[in-house]
C-alpha cells in the first residue's frame, strides 16, 4: 500500500469512527468484511483475523473455525474481527503493525494495557457469522442498517 492509499485509508477510517461510533460495539465483523471487499477490488490480499483475550483458547478456537462451529467458538474469550492487509492489522481505528509470533502461530495486538491473540478467520466463516442466524452472537449495540452506508463510503473512498 503506497503512502497516498494509506493516507486516504487513515482519512477514512477517522471519518468512519467519528460518524458511526458504534462500529466497534458489535459492527467489527461487519466492518472487516466491507472493507476486505473494497480492499481486494484494489488487488490487495486480505486476511480475517480473530482477537481473542485469552491465549489458552487459541488451540480451541482453531479447531472451532477448522470444524465450523460457530455457535462454540462465539463462547470464547474473541474481542474483536480486523482485517490483516500488508503486515497490518486494521480496524475503525486505524492501522496497527502485525506482531505474527511464528511458534506460537499468533498475530499479538497490544491495546492499553490488553493484550489479544489474533487467529486467522476464514473469509467463508465470517461471512456466516454475519448472517441473520447468528445476530445475537454481535453486541446489538451496532445498527446494521448502517452496513450499506460504510461500504459506500469506504468504496467512494477507496476504490474511487
Amino acid at each position: 500500500m503506497n503512502i497516498l492509499q494509506k493516507i486516504r485509508l487513515q482519512k477514512t477510517l477517522k471519518k468512519l469512527n467519528t460518524i458511526y461510533d458504534t462500529i466497534n460495539c458489535g459492527g467489527c465483523g461487519y466492518f472487516a468484511k466491507e472493507l476486505g471487499n473494497v480492499l481486494k477490488t484494489k488487488g490487495y490480499e486480505v486476511k480475517y483475523v480473530l482477537l481473542l483475550s485469552n491465549e489458552d483458547e487459541v488451540d480451541y478456537a482453531n479447531k472451532c473455525i477448522n470444524k465450523n462451529q460457530i455457535n462454540i467458538l462465539n463462547g470464547l474469550s474473541w474481542a474483536h474481527v480486523m482485517v490483516n492487509v500488508e503486515d497490518k492489522l486494521i480496524d475503525v481505528e486505524g492501522l496497527f503493525d502485525v506482531k505474527y509470533d511464528e511458534k506460537k502461530k499468533v498475530y499479538l495486538r497490544t491495546k492499553g494495557y490488553s493484550k489479544y491473540y489474533g487467529i486467522t478467520l476464514p473469509e467463508t466463516l465470517l461471512h456466516t457469522w454475519l448472517t441473520p442466524q447468528y445476530d445475537k452472537n454481535w453486541n446489538p449495540t451496532f445498527d446494521r442498517k448502517i452496513v450499506p452506508k460504510m461500504r459506500k463510503e469506504l468504496q467512494k473512498s477507496l476504490v474511487g
